[in-house]
Order: C-alpha cells, then structure tokens, then sequence
C-alpha cells in the first residue's frame, strides 16, 4: 500500500509542476487546446488527490470516496472550463451541476448484485 502512495503523491507533485510551469510561462488566453487540456487535467488531478485524502481520513468507504472526489473535481474542473472557453453563465453553470448530481445519484442507489 505504500507504494501506492508514493506513486499518487509523485503524480501529484508533477501536476502541480505542470500548473505553475504552465500559469508562469504561457499565456492562457492565446495558447493551444493542447496547454489548456494539460492545465485542466494536471488541477482535476490535484483536486481529486486531495478530496480522496480527505474523505479517506473521514473513514468514508473507499468506492464512495473515490467516486465522490472524481465527481467534485469534474465540478470544479467544468466551471473553469467553461470560464476559458467563454460560455460559463448561471444555466450553463447549474445544468451541468444538475448533470453531475444525477450521476452520482444513479451510482449512490445502484444495487450490486
């Protein structure tokens, strides 16, 4: 288990290199697709390691923090997203909020059989 660790703390520590190498050297608004996907996908990471530590520490079972971490990063990550590409408004914004909440609704009361 303690590789594991060690193995999602390195990527996490490249990903945050990844996000201040990118906000210091590159100008966000005049860079490629393939900057930004790298940013959002190195703060998604981020934001997903430290969510699943600290629903871990609450002793949360380990399938329902892991989905829990990856869905509230996608939410964070997605309204950045649309605050880039220049169509964030309080519809767009909710819609893909409610989008999300159902998601997890449909995962939270599936049976497994």
């Amino acid at each position: 288990m303690g590789t594991k660790k060690f193995a999602l703390a390195s990527l996490v520590l490249i990903s945050v290199g990844l996000i201040v190498i990118i906000l210091f050297n590159v100008n966000p608004g005049e860079t490629s697709f393939f900057v930004k996907s790298v940013l959002f996908i190195s703060i998604w990471y981020v934001l997903f390691y430290v969510l699943l530590s600290l629903l871990a520490a609450l002793k949360t079972e380990w399938i329902v923090a892991l989905r829990r971490s990856a869905i509230c990063s996608m939410a964070i990550v997605g309204i950045l997203f649309f605050l880039s590409i220049g169509v964030f408004n309080l519809l767009s914004a909710l819609t893909f909020l409610v989008a999300l909440t159902l998601i997890e609704l449909f995962f939270s009361y599936k049976k497994v059989t």
